[in-house]
């Protein structure tokens, strides 16, 4: 499984392609030379800018709700992670770092069966390597498993 290209988040949105099935999406914040946006995180700076982790799908293999109507969801916002974005965007409005803020999406296409398992592991890795979720992110999916194995090693 691999990674799609970048793409603006609105036409990402449209797309009667790869957008339009099931997997998991990254969103970053790009700038007005289409550059990610640097993130200051608790552990380390994150340069590619991602603001979100998600997932398609619902409880079942049949889903309707592909990439591309996350997405739509997202920016709504019919989402917690897109009324996140808007609080954020509010903040950031003034900040000359984030002038011209724009979108972009990539996404992962997996079967119904291993998206929550792709979700799980790469939010997991962002919070290892970061210190913390990404800003529009709120819930760690799988955190009793990530809790058990950190606390054990603590004792």
């Amino acid at each position: 499984m691999e990674w799609s290209e970048w793409v603006e988040i609105e036409s990402a949105k449209e797309r009667h392609e790869r957008f339009n099935r099931l997997g998991i999406y990254q969103i970053r914040a790009i700038d007005y030379r289409s550059k990610p946006i640097s993130i200051p995180r608790i552990n380390a700076t994150d340069r590619t800018g991602i603001i979100y982790f998600g997932r398609s799908g619902n409880k079942s293999q049949n889903s309707k709700r592909t990439i591309a109507k996350r997405l739509k969801e997202f920016l709504k916002p019919h989402h917690s992670g897109g009324q996140t974005y808007l609080v954020v965007k509010h903040v950031v409005r003034n900040n000359r770092k984030f002038r011209g803020l724009r979108l972009q999406v990539r996404a992962m296409i997996l079967s119904f069966k291993k998206i929550s398992k792709a979700e799980q592991n790469v939010i997991h890795k962002y919070l290892l390597d970061f210190g913390e979720l990404p800003p529009c992110n709120s819930a760690i999916p799988g955190k009793k498993y990530l809790w058990r194995k950190y606390l054990l090693e603590e004792v």
